[in-house]
């Protein structure tokens, strides 16, 4: 065998050990990220089930009541009406980090106007302050003030972020205490279309 020959056998070899080397520090990397997200998620859903005990006055499952707020151009509106497919509800209190950092996860997952109808806000705060948040931030899901804080009162909601994700029958399909991400709104839009395309 010429040395020609060789020399190619021994980089061909250096190359392959150098892929198997690289594929394996990606699949350590994705193992690793995922092994965190789900320690994460572990932890958020223990954190959101301790909330839920506190609170005993909601549960996977449960059907809530309907409710009239007003909206921001001050017409009352029965909540159960705005609810589209699988509806993300968030109570939120503009003066909460997390739930300013949830409001840019929301508009950087809508693509479409029309995917702003998955997604209702409800706040006790002041009303005109709530419409000059949404003008400024652009948010162009429905904002529902909650005069008194009586509807979150009644839930016994008093964590912010505090997000329901309910059916059009308004029947409660998960709760997060946590901020959503940017990934989980546009799974939920995704989930949405599909349903609505009928696949």
């Amino acid at each position: 065998m010429s040395v020609k020959n060789n020399l190619w056998r021994v980089l061909a070899g250096i190359l392959a050990a150098a892929l198997v080397a690289a594929a394996g520090v990606l699949i350590g990397t994705e193992v690793g990220r995922y092994e965190g997200e789900r320690r994460m998620r572990t932890r958020h859903a223990k954190k959101t089930q301790g909330v839920l005990k506190q609170m005993g006055t909601v549960a996977i499952g449960d059907t809530l009541p309907d409710h009239r707020f007003e909206d921001m151009n001050r017409n009352l509106v029965w909540w159960g009406d705005l609810l589209k497919g699988r509806t993300i509800v968030s109570f939120f209190d503009p003066g909460c980090e997390a739930c300013l950092d949830e409001v840019d996860n929301l508009l950087d997952a809508i693509t479409r106007p029309e995917d702003a109808r998955y997604f209702l806000f409800i706040s006790s705060y002041d009303r005109d302050s709530l419409a000059l948040l949404a003008q400024a931030y652009g948010i162009a899901s429905q904002i529902l003030y909650d005069e008194n804080g009586a509807f979150g009162k009644n839930l016994a909601v008093f964590t912010f972020p505090f997000n329901l994700t309910v059916t059009t029958a308004r029947e409660v399909y998960e709760v997060s205490t946590d901020p959503i991400t940017t990934d989980e709104f546009r799974l939920l839009i995704m989930k949405n279309h599909q349903t609505e395309a009928g696949d």
